[in-house]
């Protein structure tokens, strides 16, 4: 998510990046629970997988854009494959979603992203055991706006909800 002021400079960004650059703030958010798509009919579905077993599929990633100071979309899946032949990065979720119609490869984005691909596209989800990682994702102002009282406002309600999502078991549960 981005806001812009009426100039088209950048108030606010939700989003994953290491680091605020010179002349923003940088909030750490609690992570968001994360899905692994699929698409329908997918090979691995009717089992559950471990999330360590996913590394046996070829992986999507949404590659980062040419801001340095942005990460790519962390999916944890580096934890149990390092990037090689079986990592393929595509330059945003829709290219994503129409490779994962058309092959056995998976992707892990948040929950709340996750629904409405499975909606838009009619991907499906894989049963997974097992703790997924959760999405790390920070919140970035300009400074401009550090004392404004409509960003701040702005600021706690994103903070709010991003911190009062529901947790426990189904935290994780997609259903397609």
């Amino acid at each position: 998510m981005r806001w812009s002021n009426w100039n088209g400079d950048v108030d606010m960004v939700l989003g994953n990046a290491n680091d605020a650059p010179v002349g923003f703030f940088r909030r750490t958010l609690p992570g968001i629970p994360t899905s692994c798509l699929c698409r329908r009919g997918h090979m691995g579905k009717g089992h559950e997988f471990d999330y360590s077993e996913l590394a046996q599929f070829t992986s999507l990633r949404i590659n980062a854009t040419d801001n340095a100071n942005v990460a790519d979309a962390f999916d944890g899946l580096d934890l149990i494959q390092p990037p090689s032949n079986r990592t393929l990065k595509v330059p945003d979720i829709h290219t994503a979603a129409l490779l994962l119609q058309q092959t056995d490869a998976v992707l892990v984005v948040p929950v709340t992203t996750a629904k409405c691909l499975i909606e838009r596209y009619e991907l499906d989800s894989l049963a997974l055991s097992g703790k997924l990682p959760e999405y790390k994702v920070g919140l970035i102002w300009h400074e401009r706006g550090h004392r404004d009282e409509v960003h701040t406002g702005a600021r706690n309600i994103l903070s709010s909800f991003i911190a009062n999502e529901p947790s426990g078991e189904g935290r994780h549960a997609v259903s397609s």
